[in-house]
């Protein structure tokens, strides 16, 4: 017997081998991991997630490095100015390197010390 993914993602029905195989491989839920994955969930669910930091950008160069942990080569990183230099700043931020745990943001050569930034990293 073959199993089918059905349209919501479920495994066959409650009798097909595949998904009995399944269910018994999965151990039963810990209550602490159970509300603490329900607590996370609920918190995305809200726009929550710990994928936030802020930096203040470099003076006297053109280039700063962000060492994140959540970083990676395909990850999207958004900036949201702070204070007002920032916000004048903002448009001429550009990430011009992406590795694993970094990224690097090249902006103009900076005279105020002042330009600090809250940033996201999606995936």
């Amino acid at each position: 017997m073959q199993s089918t993914v059905n349209g919501n993602g479920s495994i066959g029905t409650k009798s097909d081998p595949a998904r009995v195989a399944l269910m018994q491989q999965i151990p039963p839920a810990d209550p602490i991991w159970q509300r603490t994955a329900q607590n996370w969930m609920r918190f995305a669910n809200q726009g929550k997630l710990a994928a936030v930091g802020t930096i203040t950008l470099a003076t006297g160069d053109n280039v700063t490095r962000v060492l994140d942990a959540r970083a990676g080569p395909t990850s999207a990183i958004r900036f949201m100015p702070m204070t007002e230099h920032a916000a004048v700043e903002w448009r001429y931020l550009v990430v011009i390197r992406q590795a694993d745990g970094e990224f690097s943001i090249e902006h103009r050569v900076l005279t105020y010390t002042d330009h600090t930034y809250r940033y996201a990293i999606l995936g």
